[in-house]
């Protein structure tokens, strides 16, 4: 993350000396935004287990959450300008921070034999998000249809950071194998947008992200080498895709 942050902080130097060369307009500006996030969330867990004791039993659990809709809402501040050519750079918080649950079947969890389990609750899984912070770069053109109207079109380059975290249990079981891990995870954000000054300090405008974030992985060792029937023959690996698209609606002051 430090060598985003640095990389980041370059690319706003060069273009806010690009920008103060092509415009007197530069300044500093803010705004509130009203997002919608679809994220698709996709968690996998790998065990093996010894099925000389428990035949039936392990493998690959798997779930995935396809386009969860979350609305929500950020704040951002920024500098930028131009006549011609536009440029800016911006930093925001999204608050949209939301949760995933998952109850599996016994058919789906694999954690143990199906005739054992007749009596104990079910595996559930509990994926959550927390709000998210965002650096971006914009570079694109300026049109004047008038004197009166103002309207920018521009390319997005940024980075997100927010926290995941995963909780996975199977409750009340003599073969349970509770694990919780927590990881801040990153992505770098390309996307779109538009701006339309409404007044002399005020502007309308709409973007597009998109966000791949980098897998959250984790691995615990459940295995009791002391024990010839211990259930985990290796250690378990969990992991966590997130994809996320962005739509915000910007209301913009400008300073």
């Amino acid at each position: 993350m430090k060598k985003i942050i640095a990389t980041v902080i370059c690319f706003v130097s060069v273009f806010f000396s690009n920008a103060e060369e092509s415009s007197g307009k530069t300044g500093i500006y803010c705004g509130i935004s009203l997002d919608g996030t679809w994220t698709s969330s996709e968690y996998q867990m790998n065990f093996t287990v010894n099925t000389a004791n428990f035949e039936g039993c392990g493998g690959v659990v798997k779930y995935k959450e396809e386009n969860a809709t979350k609305f929500g809402g950020g704040i951002f501040l920024g500098c930028g300008g131009g006549n011609d050519f536009y440029c800016a750079a911006e930093v925001g918080i999204l608050f949209n921070n939301f949760a995933l649950k998952k109850t599996f079947s016994e058919y789906e969890a694999l954690e143990i034999d199906i005739k054992d389990r007749e009596e104990n609750p079910n595996t559930f899984l509990k994926c959550s998000y927390g709000n998210e912070y965002q650096a971006a770069l914009k570079l694109g053109k300026v049109f004047t249809p008038d004197e009166s109207r103002e309207i920018k079109i521009y390319g997005i380059l940024g980075v997100a950071t927010r926290k995941a975290s995963v909780q996975y249990d199977y409750a009340k079981s003599a073969n349970s194998r509770p694990h919780s891990f927590e990881k801040n995870i990153h992505s770098f954000v390309p996307g779109i947008g538009m701006e339309v000054k409404l007044q002399e300090h005020c502007s309308l405008g709409v973007e597009y992200k998109y966000k791949a974030y980098q897998d959250s992985k984790s691995t615990h060792n459940f295995v009791n080498p002391d024990d010839d029937g211990d259930f985990d023959l290796e250690p378990r690996h969990y992991s966590l895709k997130t994809k996320q698209h962005n739509v915000s609606l910007r209301l913009i002051f400008n300073i």
